[in-house]
């Protein structure tokens, strides 16, 4: 059936002339998805016989631009709607992640729960790449559709909206699939905690859900790009299981089936996720199960071949030749996953040095710089449930007591706090000898504070280092000290 979008201005309440109707049956037209206008903008407005005008409490719907189904724009929009740009204040929304730019919120809307991805661009850069490409919202929004088109699936999509404004808001509405957990939650609680048979009935249903998943990506030319556990949501119920892809904006399209190579990188990163929940011979098995969904995939627009009972040599030689194939596919994933996890590091490695989510600099007055830590990543990895996350002004708060014990102080344990104990050591140069190599190499402290996490990014167990500050006199460090947890 052709999709059937009615194009509405919604400040003005005009209906434009034109329909657009999409037609999924022509290649042409699914391959045109991938250039769709950007907001050629189909939307609600009051000249209909059903509720299509913005509520009054939604602020800023009213210089906004809509595409969606007419049934599930009247839904969202009308009164008691919320404002899909300004979530913030809103009793309804609850906030499930942030990221740059981006807010994910869960809203409860015309008696159903959605999820609203709320976009703003982050600077001038942002900006120009939302006049060329399009917002991020309305990128996510054609992926999902031409994915959907090709037969993957994907979460799927309500609506799209653009405030009217140079700098204005994008705001992208998906369902929520119900009972649908992300993968890695899903493995953790229904497949970890029962052991024996269960545990290997539910982990060969998770496993085949997610290799057909993947699977008919590949044969559709689908790429995702960033598909880690958190990214594949999977609904398990009784005897059957079924998986989806979300978070779709750095998604890839091609005419043909995605080759060997970038089949590989998107494997190892998949398995580099799981290592540390799945045993080795469940991701095994996920491997013989993505390689049986490819080529069923494969060949299923052919007529099926009979097996010949008489034929012994031929089924024991393909069966050897599968075998030799799964080996060298695993082969060639060990060393992909080892490339990837080296990259890893290396990316959070750079986090230390730069002001983010995770690290932070403050000036603490007196020639005293301090680097923090704010936020934990990969708890998975590091459970430390005694280290909570923090942020800039309860540092500040933190550090003058340390201040006030001296530079010379020795080093020391603190008594128990909110971090559960913490040991503080203190370092003092001595002349200027010593000075201009700590302004070659770093101070102590510095150096003890990059190579915990240094380690630890390369998921190896070391103390966990919560800070470290220098005092700087003429260019350069004479007194640090650095701020650790035990393990």
């Amino acid at each position: 059936m052709p999709v059937v979008e009615r194009r509405v201005d919604v400040k003005s309440g005009k209906l434009f002339a034109a329909f657009d109707v999409v037609d999924r049956r022509s290649e042409r037209e699914s391959r045109s998805r991938l250039r769709e206008p950007s907001m050629g903008i189909r939307a609600t407005g009051s000249g209909s016989d059903t509720c299509l005008a913005p509520s009054p409490g939604a602020r800023g719907s009213s210089d906004a631009r809509w595409v969606g189904s007419e049934a599930e724009l009247a839904a969202i929009l009308c009164d008691p709607a919320p404002d899909w740009f300004r979530l913030e204040s809103d009793g309804r929304a609850t906030l499930v992640k942030t990221g740059k730019g981006r807010r994910t919120w869960r809203v409860r809307a015309a008696d159903v729960d959605v999820y609203a991805k709320v976009f703003e661009p982050a600077g001038v850069f942002d900006r120009w790449k939302w006049r060329i490409l399009g917002s991020p919202a309305e990128r996510e929004w054609r992926a999902a559709r031409e994915a959907a088109g090709r037969g993957v699936p994907v979460v799927r999509v309500i609506a799209l909206g653009r405030e009217n404004a140079r700098e204005g808001r994008a705001v992208l509405i998906t369902a929520a699939a119900d009972a649908a957990r992300a993968l890695l939650e899903v493995w953790r609680s229904d497949i970890v905690s029962p052991r024996g048979s269960e545990r290997r009935r539910r982990g060969r249903l998770v496993l085949s859900a997610v290799a057909r998943l993947v699977a008919a990506g590949d044969a559709a030319g689908f790429q995702h790009r960033d598909g880690h556990p958190s990214n594949i949501l999977v609904r398990l119920a009784g005897d059957s299981a079924e998986a989806m892809y979300v978070d779709l904006l750095g998604a890839r399209f091609s005419r043909r089936p995605v080759g060997l190579r970038r089949r590989i990188v998107a494997l190892a990163r998949l398995d580099h996720s799981m290592r540390r929940v799945a045993t080795r011979t469940e991701r095994l098995r996920f491997l013989i199960a993505y390689e049986a969904a490819r080529v069923g995939a494969a060949n299923s627009d052919g007529p099926a071949v009979p097996v010949d009972p008489a034929n012994l040599v031929g089924s024991a030689v393909r069966t050897f030749l599968r075998a030799a194939q799964t080996r060298a596919m695993v082969s060639l994933i060990a060393r992909e996953e080892l490339r990837h996890a080296r990259r890893l590091a290396r990316q959070r490695d750079r986090r230390i040095r730069r002001d983010g989510p995770y690290f932070a600099t403050l000036d603490l007055g007196d020639g005293w710089r301090a680097t923090v830590v704010l936020k934990l990543g990969r708890r998975q990895v590091f459970p430390e449930p005694d280290a909570p996350d923090r942020t800039p002004e309860w540092w500040r708060s933190f550090f003058p007591a340390l201040l006030r014990d001296g530079v010379e102080s020795p080093s020391s344990v603190a008594p128990p706090s909110e971090f559960g104990g913490i040991r503080v050591e203190r370092f003092h140069a001595n002349g200027w000898v010593e000075r201009l190599r700590w302004a070659i190499r770093g101070s102590p402290a510095r150096r003890t504070f990059e190579r915990f996490h240094r380690t630890r990014h390369r998921d190896i167990p070391a103390p966990l280092a919560l800070a470290f500050a220098e005092r700087r006199r003429s260019g350069m460090a004479d007194a640090a000290f650095v701020v650790t947890s035990p393990l």
